[in-house]
């Protein structure tokens, strides 16, 4: 009775495709549906294939495949499939957080960087073949702010300078798509497909592609190459703490979109990383919700990003005590 509707096309052709995940159902009743336009045409039927095909027959645990927050105890790592399955040949995708500052096409501070180099070793010591994503600035922001350079490749989004200090530090040769403007375009696919065990790949920037952001299902199987059994993924290994909490594409893919060309699921686990961080944050509510009598505590709260600071400020209040108190600085403040 009541459509709303909302677009956001730009210099695209695009086909309405029914997201079947997002079917909300009351009884007899239907109560909603999403629309998705889908500018990869992908057909219904190749959707619907994909959700009602049969699970994984030894299955992970099950925190592993329910979605929204849980205990980081019980946060499901990639030692949870060892028992499951060998690394070795398979295809790991891993979302990682390389969003580094960069000076003339260089890295600037590669803390980042670094932090995984450990764990995409371990990967490649085990046999898999690594495929690295990550977002590096909003570059469809920039684009849309000057037209005229749509789809233009820069110094300031381009993934080549953190797949050339990867490869630094990992002292092996890291593959990298020079030129693609698309994270799926048929030149990434091709080089996936050709990638040997131990070997590894950092795709473009993921958000070179409005779906990622927009977490379209269509776009998420195109990423994950769902749909080609020479380059689909086996595993799928979220690393980035720091964008964890985004509904994004390669952040957030459904369990039911993520199913493989022989109808399994791709198993979706923490890296150690993230699952770090998780317990950093678990430890600290930990502590405040058990110091003593007559504690206090004092959070400071600064940088440009609000809306993401405000979730956690409003997840704090009922843990507060007279005499907490919050401080707010930089752009917060204003």
């Amino acid at each position: 009775e009541n459509l709303v509707m909302g677009s956001e096309v730009v210099a695209h052709s695009w086909k309405p495709v029914l997201d079947l995940s997002s079917v909300m159902v009351s009884g007899r009743r239907l109560v909603m549906v999403n629309i998705w336009y889908d500018p990869w045409m992908i057909e219904l039927e190749v959707r619907k294939k994909a959700l009602l095909k049969k699970p994984l027959v030894a299955e992970l645990p099950e925190e592993a495949q329910t979605p929204g927050p849980r205990p980081y105890e019980k946060m499901a790592t990639i030692d949870d499939v060892l028992p499951l399955m060998t690394l070795k040949g398979k295809r790991v995708y891993v979302r990682e957080d390389y969003n580094v500052p960069l000076e003339e096409g260089q890295t600037k501070e590669d803390l980042r960087i670094r932090e995984t180099v450990k764990f995409v070793e371990w990967l490649s010591q085990q046999g898999a073949r690594v495929i690295l994503m990550s977002h590096l600035g909003r570059p469809i922001d920039e684009w849309a702010s000057r037209p005229q350079e749509w789809g233009k490749i820069t110094q300031e989004n381009s993934m080549d300078p953190a797949a050339e200090r990867l490869s630094e530090l990992l002292g092996q040769k890291v593959v990298s798509v020079k030129g693609s403007q698309s994270p799926i375009d048929s030149r990434v696919t091709e080089a996936i497909r050709e990638l040997k065990p131990g070997e590894v790949l950092v795709t473009p920037n993921i958000r070179f592609d409005s779906g990622e952001e927009a977490n379209n299902p269509a776009f998420v199987r195109a990423l994950f190459r769902l749909d080609d059994p020479q380059a689909e993924a086996d595993l799928y290994v979220n690393d980035a703490a720091a964008t964890a909490h985004r509904a994004h594409a390669s952040t957030g893919p459904s369990e039911l979109v993520l199913v493989r060309s022989d109808g399994k699921r791709v198993p979706r686990v923490a890296g150690p990383l993230l699952k770090k961080e998780a317990k950093i944050l678990a430890d600290f509510l930990n502590a405040v919700e058990k110091r003593p009598q007559g504690g206090r505590l004092v959070m400071h709260q600064g940088g440009a990003k609000v809306s993401d600071k405000l979730g956690f400020i409003e997840g704090m209040m009922p843990r507060m005590r007279d005499g907490d108190a919050i401080l707010v600085d930089g752009q917060m403040a204003y």
